[in-house]
C-alpha cells in the first residue's frame, strides 16, 4: 500500500483517493460538469465531455490528440486507449466506424497533464503514427 505521501518533503494529511474505472466511462453521466471560459489554459487531472455530429454511415476514422497532454478517450462509451502525443510512438487512436453512429456521439477525455487553449481534437482518415 501507499504510505507517506509526501509534496517538497512535507507530509500530505487527510486526503482522498477516487478510483475511475478506465475500462467504463458510464459514471461519467452521474457527474457535475462546468462549461470552460475559452482560451484558459486548464491542468490536469480533468474530465472533459463533448458530442459532435456524423453525418451518413460512420467509416474507420482516428482521433488526432495532437496538442494535447497525456490522457485517456472515450467514443460512445468504448475506450479508444491512451494517447500522449509528445511521447508517442502514435498520434492517433482508431476508432471503428462501429463504435460511431450516425448523428449525435459523445467524446470523452481524461486529460492528465494539460488541456490545450484551443480544446480541439479531429478525425482523420488515416493514422499519424509519429
Amino acid at each position: 500500500g501507499i504510505f507517506n505521501v509526501e509534496v517538497d518533503d512535507k507530509p500530505i494529511k487527510n486526503w482522498h483517493v477516487t478510483t475511475f474505472p478506465l475500462d467504463n466511462v458510464e459514471q461519467v453521466k452521474n457527474f457535475q460538469m462546468s462549461t470552460f471560459n475559452p482560451g484558459n489554459q486548464v491542468s490536469g487531472p480533468i474530465l472533459l465531455r463533448t458530442t459532435f455530429k456524423v453525418e451518413g454511415n460512420p467509416l474507420d476514422t482516428y482521433l488526432d490528440t495532437s496538442g494535447w497532454g497525456k490522457g485517456v478517450a472515450y467514443v460512445n462509451g468504448h475506450n479508444l486507449g491512451r494517447y500522449w502525443p509528445t511521447t508517442g510512438p502514435q498520434i492517433t487512436l482508431y476508432v471503428p466506424s462501429v463504435w460511431l453512429k450516425p448523428g449525435e456521439n459523445e467524446l470523452v477525455v481524461l486529460e492528465f497533464e494539460y488541456v490545450p487553449e484551443v480544446r480541439r481534437m479531429t478525425f482523420l482518415d488515416s493514422p499519424n503514427l509519429g
